[in-house]
């Protein structure tokens, strides 16, 4: 499965399983239930709207879980925002995946792609189709600032979000590396040591 961000963490009661709570979405989202839980990250607020109400339910790790009836808003210490609602005529929520050429990195946490990967959402019809990057936007991960068009210049490592009519739909992390890369492993041999060599990186 793809790697958790650290946007909320949206939670509903399984069906025919009282007590037990599935993962339904890591962003803005609307359910059919009458409540949801979100475990948001520290420093992280949700607030209720009005005739809503949001009560605390613990703990996950250093996630503090709330149950909310109605809408909230969760609101991150970078401004980051997010919409949750109870009682929608249907579940909307992102159903997506990112594909493409994937990476084998051993312990990596995120995602390492060679080339940008496509977006992929499942429509209220069952039909997955590929979002549109108008919808995609991206910037480095450890340099917030102004959020650009996903396209082909994105490269190394990234924060990457859904955003529509305003609301982030979906956010990721991950690595993307040049299409051209790729890593060889060089056995030792007489007089020479083992080498993994690193292609389609800068003069490599």
């Amino acid at each position: 499965g793809d790697a958790l961000d650290d946007a909320p963490w949206i939670f509903v009661e399984d069906a025919g399983h009282e007590g037990v709570l599935r993962l339904v979405a890591t962003a803005s989202c609307r359910v059919r239930g009458g409540a949801l839980w979100v475990a948001a990250a520290e420093g992280s607020s949700v607030t209720p709207a009005a005739g809503s109400t949001v009560t605390a339910a613990g703990t996950i790790g250093a996630r503090r879980m709330v149950r909310v009836e109605g809408a909230a808003a969760v609101s991150e210490p970078g401004g980051e925002g997010f919409r949750v609602a109870t009682g929608s005529g249907a579940d909307e929520h992102d159903e997506a995946a990112w594909v493409g050429a994937p990476v084998a990195a051993a312990g990596a946490r995120d995602l390492v792609y060679r080339g940008p990967p496509v977006l992929f959402s499942l429509g209220a019809d069952g039909v997955r189709r590929a979002v549109p990057t108008q919808e995609i936007e991206w910037r480095p991960r450890d340099a917030p600032g102004p959020w650009a068009r996903w396209d082909g210049a994105c490269l190394g490592e990234l924060v990457v979000r859904r955003r529509v009519a305003g609301e982030v739909r979906l956010r990721a992390r991950m690595v993307v590396m040049p299409r051209e890369f790729e890593v060889t492993w060089t056995p030792a041999g007489e007089g020479t040591a083992p080498a993994l060599v690193l292609h389609g990186i800068g003069d490599a």
